[in-house]
């Protein structure tokens, strides 16, 4: 779908935003940068199955018809393999039954975009939790831009890429005392930008890590 038709939708109807591949389930409901109502559930990597009642609750509670809903927007990673794919086929899911555009945002933009409307320094880069001991990092600039593309950081390397620039560290990298979660809120801002439209599929840096069953 072009991107006008996509830009014409947003600023006629509502905009369901999804956030689930960190460790807080979040959604928003979102008209233009009007914030209409935003839902999370505090809980790590949260279970697939409570987004859907989520949503449905969120609707009921505002009064608003799934039909009025015009563009879907959900964050695609990188984060949890389990998140990323409950959320992603939601929004999958609810797209084709309601026929209106899908897009994806990185949860990297959506931490940019949050630092952004704190008026935080720039360029910044970002840490975000990987589950284990080397994070996924990138630095953006204040227009939610990359300058660098997101990668794996050594652990080795954490210490010397704190100290270059004013940072970020987001869904408990490292359990740091000051880390901060993707808003659903922000991943709707930045469906407004055609420049971080991303296809609606999973940003994987790295494959899953797979237990083989033991021979019998």
């Amino acid at each position: 779908m072009g991107g006008q038709r996509v830009q014409q939708v947003e600023m006629e109807k509502i905009c369901l935003n999804i956030e689930s591949a960190g460790h807080r389930l979040g959604i928003a409901l979102t008209c233009g940068e009007e914030l209409i109502e935003e839902m999370h559930l505090d809980q790590p990597y949260a279970a697939p199955g409570s987004l859907l009642p989520m949503i449905r609750g969120l609707l009921e509670k505002k009064e608003i018809r799934p039909s009025d809903i015009g563009l879907i927007a959900v964050d695609v990673g990188p984060g949890s393999f389990t998140g990323l794919r409950a959320g992603i086929a939601a929004a999958q899911g609810l797209a084709f039954g309601l026929n209106c555009p899908l897009i994806g945002i990185s949860a990297f933009q959506a931490l940019a975009k949050s630092a952004q409307r704190k008026n935080e320094t720039f360029p910044l880069s970002i840490l975000l939790d990987s589950r284990r001991e080397d994070p996924f990092a990138a630095i953006l600039d204040e227009e939610c831009r990359f300058l660098m593309p997101p990668c794996v950081l050594l652990k080795e390397d954490l210490d010397s890429w704190r100290n270059q620039q004013p940072h970020l560290l987001a869904n408990q990298a490292h359990l740091a005392a000051n880390w901060r979660f993707v808003d659903p809120y922000d991943v709707g801002l930045l469906a407004l930008s055609q420049n971080c439209h991303l296809p609606p599929h999973p940003v994987y840096m790295r494959d899953p890590e797979i237990t083989k069953a033991r021979p019998k």
